[in-house]
């Protein structure tokens, strides 16, 4: 999740030892890379709320990044406490790793942005991700009113979300 102080008008005065103006707060972080292993951490939702507490809440926080946020499985749950904290949120996902539940849970929020990464037919994504469960959880998105909802595709979409 990325967070970047000088889009919110709080200038070089918000700096507080963040070193510089953009700053992470990992839902999934890759950490020391190595060609035979990549060992990953998932930040906890107790870490995430002790780092969003130095936030003030006219940042808007960014759900997106490197990794596909609902990889871990308590972003939701770190989604609405950023909301209810009274930050503005950014969401772009190809909703890997999300479900049903989530969707219900996120459908209650407002979002200044909710952009989904449509799978297209293999070119840059990895289809073989598209099953029946990410199709139907794709039908119950479009049926959600689920606010400032996008949707982007780089190519062709997938033949099963056609």
């Amino acid at each position: 999740m990325f967070c970047d102080s000088r889009r919110q008008g709080l200038g070089n005065n918000y700096d507080h030892g963040l070193r510089g103006r953009m700053f992470l707060l990992s839902t999934g972080q890759v950490r020391r890379p190595t060609k035979s292993r990549i060992s990953r951490k998932v930040s906890s939702v107790e870490d995430f709320k002790k780092c969003l507490a130095r936030v003030p809440a006219a940042v808007d926080l960014s759900f997106s990044g490197y990794s596909e946020p609902w990889l871990n499985p308590d972003c939701t749950e770190m989604v609405e406490h950023a909301h209810a904290s009274g930050h503005g949120i950014r969401i772009s996902t190809s909703l890997v790793g999300m479900n049903g539940r989530d969707l219900r849970h996120l459908q209650a929020l407002d979002f200044r942005v909710f952009l989904v990464h449509v799978f297209e037919d293999g070119t840059y994504m990895n289809s073989g991700l598209v099953g029946r469960k990410y199709v139907d959880l794709m039908r119950q998105l479009i049926d959600a009113e689920v606010s400032s909802l996008l949707f982007m595709v780089l190519g062709e979409i997938h033949p099963n979300l056609v």
